[in-house]
């Protein structure tokens, strides 16, 4: 088994293009290791150029979308992030609007 490190772009459920640093010899059919979430998954080439490859996941192999409660997770760490960031400086980074004044 030969290993090569790529660049994975336009990720989705189907598919994945690929780019290489150098041009290299990809086989037809592949295993991508996606190592932020020691997953692999099973593809075939679809297209090739120069130092890119489109490659197709076989449908059982489909990346795993986040659950609801990653999403729910994911979305208090940015919440407690961005209250974190108002403490800091809320007066320069998220300046608060004043009512307008009456005559």
């Amino acid at each position: 088994m030969t290993l090569v490190d790529c660049l994975v772009r336009d990720m989705s459920g189907e598919g994945a293009k690929l780019i290489f640093a150098d041009t290299a010899s990809i086989p037809d059919k592949i295993d991508l290791y996606i190592p932020q979430k020691e997953q692999t998954l099973h593809a075939r080439v679809c297209w090739r150029s120069d130092e890119e490859v489109g490659i197709a996941f076989k449908s059982a192999q489909a990346p795993a979308r986040p659950s609801d409660a990653e999403l729910a997770d994911r979305v208090a760490q940015l919440e407690a992030q961005v209250a974190s960031l108002r403490r800091i400086d809320g007066a320069t980074l998220f300046p608060r609007r004043q009512p307008p004044q009456s005559c």
